[in-house]
């Protein structure tokens, strides 16, 4: 199941830059000023594929993390909802190209946010069911842990749904709110940091 998951997500990761063609410019050869026209032009889809080669990259920690670090084996049942999480994976690269695109057009923005809240929804629903099955044995985690984790696996779709509905006021803070999530998982103790200056505690 790794080999297959890790497989998908390297193609996917790829096939996003394959999208982004070198521009093709009449006196690119001769002028700089030309070639920077085509290289601007592509801005857009370097900045979609950007975002999404981040986003994968935070889904590939938090799969890879499900798998060695909360289970230690799988049945099934989990086999079949890891190939659903995987079927949205491979679609990524058409919703970033759609995107990339499309940018100004906030139906391109909401293909591309339910693609990513799919995908993390999926994620979340394999981490419950690791749990509740009888089947499935965890490692021995303290549940303050186990509840961190599921804030991180939600926080990406949540802040997809945020970002399609801030679509339809600003485009360029819906790119911001996408990538806000993968911003907040990569720098150590944020979860912690938010926990203290909310006055939270996560039990």
């Amino acid at each position: 199941m790794e080999a297959i998951s890790d497989g998908v997500f390297a193609i996917a990761m790829t096939l996003l830059v394959i999208e982004i063609h070198v521009p093709h410019v009449a006196d690119g050869a001769y002028s700089w000023i030309g070639l920077w026209g085509g290289l601007t032009e592509l801005l857009p889809m370097i900045a979609s594929y950007v975002v999404s080669f981040t986003v994968i990259s935070m889904y590939w920690t938090s799969h890879h993390a499900m798998f060695h670090f909360f289970t230690k084996n799988v049945n099934r049942a989990m086999l079949q909802i890891n190939m659903l999480y995987l079927m949205f994976l491979a679609f990524i690269p058409f919703s970033t190209e759609l995107l990339g695109t499309y940018p100004t057009n906030v139906l391109a923005i909401w293909v591309y946010g339910i693609n990513i809240m799919l995908m993390g929804f999926t994620a979340f629903g394999m981490f419950i069911y690791a749990q509740r099955s009888k089947e499935i044995e965890m490692h021995d985690l303290e549940h303050r842990t186990m509840t961190q984790a599921k804030i991180r696996i939600l926080l990406t779709p949540s802040f997809a749904f945020l970002a399609m509905l801030m679509a339809l006021v600003s485009i360029p803070f819906a790119f911001v709110l996408f990538i806000f999530p993968v911003i907040f998982n990569i720098i150590p103790g944020t979860l912690n940091a938010t926990e203290k200056f909310f006055g939270l505690t996560i039990r």
